[in-house]
């Protein structure tokens, strides 16, 4: 067969029949005479996915951006998840930045590109993605996480302590929330002692 209806119809019956080795042989093959169809390419990718073939769900998901850029939000997800794991932090950030000028609102998309730029340190431009990304979903805990740590890189301390607040409400007993909180804490304590010392030593100047 060489109709896409065929190739196309075989490869998705065997994806529902988790059947997923064959559903990429008919999806390659109607891949072949239909370049440009974005359906193929993320059906091909997910079945990759399936199989643990992450490069081959990568090739594919960069196809389907490529072909129709606002077919999904979770094909640059994808993608750049993937590069994340292979530890190219900025190639990955490159796709998720591409993915929120697509779509700006998800906040998937937003959360990556918030917490790839605190990756490459970047503590004040992965302020405004985290709080967006809050925005559209306030239940995401490693948001808030990476949201509560940027404030303390920054050494916004009085922020920090609100998203820990926040954190506390949600999820008190999550490791993030209790790791966040300590560190808040902790930075809380150093800072008065620090100013302690600094005005026993003016004290004793004077």
């Amino acid at each position: 067969a060489k109709d896409y209806t065929t190739l196309s119809d075989l490869g998705y019956a065997q994806m529902d029949l988790g059947n997923y080795s064959n559903a990429v042989k008919s999806l390659l093959a109607a891949s072949k005479y239909y370049q440009n169809d974005a359906d193929l390419s993320w059906n091909l990718g997910i079945s990759y996915d399936k199989l643990g073939n992450h490069d081959g769900m990568l090739n594919a998901m960069k196809k389907v951006v490529t072909i129709r850029p606002d077919y999904n939000a979770d094909a640059y997800s994808y993608i750049g998840i993937i590069l994340n794991e292979k530890k190219d932090v900025k190639q990955a950030l490159k796709y998720f930045q591409k993915g929120v000028q697509v779509f700006p609102n998800d906040a998937g998309l937003n959360f990556h590109v918030g917490d790839n730029l605190y990756a490459l340190g970047d503590y004040e431009g992965c302020l405004p993605y985290l709080q967006k990304s809050l925005k559209a979903d306030p239940s995401n805990l490693d948001a808030y996480w990476t949201l509560g740590m940027a404030y303390v890189q920054l050494d916004d301390l009085d922020s920090a302590s609100g998203v820990c607040d926040t954190m506390k409400k949600l999820a008190p007993r999550d490791s993030k929330t209790i790791e966040l909180c300590k560190t808040v804490q902790e930075k809380i304590q150093q800072k008065m002692l620090q100013q302690q010392m600094e005005q026993d030593m003016m004290n004793q100047t004077m």
